[in-house]
C-alpha cells in the first residue's frame, strides 16, 4: 500500500526539520568564526602597538625584542587560525550533509491525491 498523504507530509515535515536543524547549525558555526576572526584582528592590532612601542622606545626594531614582547599574541593567533580551520571543516561537513538530506528521499506530494471533503 502506499503511503498516504498525511504519511508524506509527516515525511517532508521531518525531513525540513532536520535541514532547519543544520542549517541553523551552520548558521551558529560562521558566527563562531566572525568572532573568532575579531578576536585575530584584535591580537594584531596589539602586536601592532607593541611593535611601535618598542620601536617608540629603542629607534629601532630588534627582531628579539619584538619577538618575546609578542609571542603571547603570534601564539594566540595561531589558535585562532586552528580554530577557524576547524570550525570551516565542521562546515563543510554539514553543507555536505545538508546537501545529501536534500537529495535523498525526495518526495513529491501529488496534489491529485488531495480530497475534499464535506465540513
Amino acid at each position: 500500500m502506499p503511503p498516504s498523504f498525511f504519511d508524506k507530509v509527516k515525511q517532508n515535515t521531518s525531513k525540513a526539520a532536520q535541514q532547519m536543524n543544520l542549517a541553523t547549525r551552520i548558521a551558529k558555526l560562521k558566527v563562531e568564526i566572525a568572532t573568532q576572526k575579531s578576536e585575530r584582528e584584535r591580537h594584531l592590532k596589539t602586536i601592532g602597538e607593541k611593535t611601535y612601542g618598542i620601536f617608540s622606545r629603542d629607534k629601532r626594531l630588534d627582531g628579539a625584542s619584538v619577538e618575546t614582547e609578542t609571542a603571547n599574541e603570534l601564539s594566540l593567533i595561531e589558535r585562532i587560525d586552528s580554530h577557524i580551520n576547524e570550525l570551516t571543516k565542521q562546515i563543510s561537513d554539514l553543507q555536505s550533509e545538508f546537501r545529501s538530506s536534500d537529495n535523498k528521499d525526495n518526495i513529491v506530494v501529488d496534489a491529485t491525491e488531495v480530497k475534499e471533503t464535506d465540513e
